[in-house]
Order: C-alpha cells, then structure tokens, then sequence
C-alpha cells in the first residue's frame, strides 16, 4: 500500500480513538513525516493499527508498561514512542502474534505458551 494520504490517515485515526481527549488530536505534519518515515520502511499501515491496538489493548507485560503500569507510572504511547525505529520491528512482532492470538479459537490455544507450542511426541 506504501505511504499515501490515505493510509497515512488510517494510522493516525486507530490512535486517536484511543486517545483520552481525541478531539484534540491533530494530524500534524510531524506526524505525518513520521507515520510517512516508518511506512517507508517497507511496513504495512495494518502493522502500525495492529501495533497501536496491542500497545492500547493487550494484557501484556510490555503493553501495560507502555500504558503507566510503570515504576513512574508514566504512559508512553504517543505516536513517535510506539513507531519508535530502534523498537518497531520487536513491536509489529509482539502485535502481530497477540493479534493472531487473540483472534484463534480456544481449541487453538490449549496451552499458556502462546507462540511457543509445546513440541509434543508422537505423530503429528
């Protein structure tokens, strides 16, 4: 899809909702070199609304952190700290991987280990 207006917007959209006071939320053009920046990379927009869902939404060690459950009890989920560069990549993963968790059926997920399934003897 790339960096067009459109899913430049998408992006910014899924993290304004879950802004406290989203009305007050702009798309500035800082925001929009960096969403641009980060889709240059070679992500897809649905990778950075997956993140932006998983920071916001997740039970997550990690995402809890992200959202004050922190020795300073400092939320960190403005849109330069989530598509940080250095971190995206662990991100998009760790998104990713609760997404398709999250969305499988029980039978699915018979074990506490996520992604790491037990490799159990016997035939397949």
């Amino acid at each position: 899809m790339g960096a067009t207006a459109h899913s430049i917007e998408a992006v910014f959209e899924a993290w304004k909702i879950r802004q406290i006071r989203p009305q007050i939320c702009r798309l500035t053009k800082d925001r929009k070199d960096l969403i641009r920046s980060r889709l240059q990379l070679g992500y897809e927009p649905s990778d950075f609304i997956a993140v932006i869902e998983y920071m916001f939404e997740s039970m997550e060690s990690d995402a809890k952190w992200m959202r004050g459950e922190n020795p300073r009890k400092k939320r960190y989920l403005d849109l330069a700290n989530l598509l940080r560069k250095e971190k995206l990549a662990g991100r998009v993963e760790a998104a990713l991987l609760w997404q398709m968790d999250k969305d499988s059926s029980p039978a699915e997920r018979d074990d506490d280990f996520g992604p790491f399934r037990l490799i159990r003897g016997g035939n397949p």
